[in-house]
């Protein structure tokens, strides 16, 4: 067995360690992403009458930003804020500021009987979540705020 020269190495701990280094940075946006979906959940259950009952489905995280592929050919016209603060995980993590909670909700009334099902889309980033609830027959708000962003980053089972 051929034995490997020192230099041969050097590009073998590049590749290993890059590679280790990018899993992580998808490992960290995976928690961000949890909690984030976290956070925009409490925003939207704050104010009804019974929080700790609702019951989530259909639930996603999209992200108004464009993905991976279309930041890096598209440069950064597209890009989020955080590619200017650093441009090494500018392109790799997507912006907190450009994230939308989907789903629907089904919360109980006064009675303390459930609702039934309801769109609803949360936003605000790491900041205050600010919620949208289709709360009328009909009403479809919710629903189309959030088919505007099409690139499903979490979902949450």
């Amino acid at each position: 067995m051929k034995q490997l020269k020192k230099h041969h190495l050097i590009p073998i701990i590049i590749i290993i360690t890059s590679a280790l280094t990018v899993a992580a940075m998808f490992g960290y946006e995976n928690f961000r992403f949890r909690s984030i979906t976290e956070h925009y959940k409490a925003g939207l259950v704050k104010d009804f009458l019974d929080p700790e009952s609702t019951k989530f489905r259909d639930t996603k995280l999209v992200s108004l930003q464009p993905t991976f592929l279309e930041r890096v050919i598209y440069g950064e016209s597209t890009a989020s804020p955080s590619l200017r603060k650093n441009p090494i995980t500018g392109y790799l993590l997507y912006d907190p500021n450009s994230m939308v909670l989907c789903g629907e909700a089904n919360t109980k009334n006064s009675s303390g009987a459930y609702t039934g099902y309801k769109a609803f889309h949360v936003l605000g980033g790491e900041g205050e979540a600010i919620a949208f609830v289709d709360e009328r027959k009909g009403d479809k708000t919710a629903r189309e705020l959030c088919e505007i962003g099409n690139n499903v980053i979490y979902s949450p089972s």
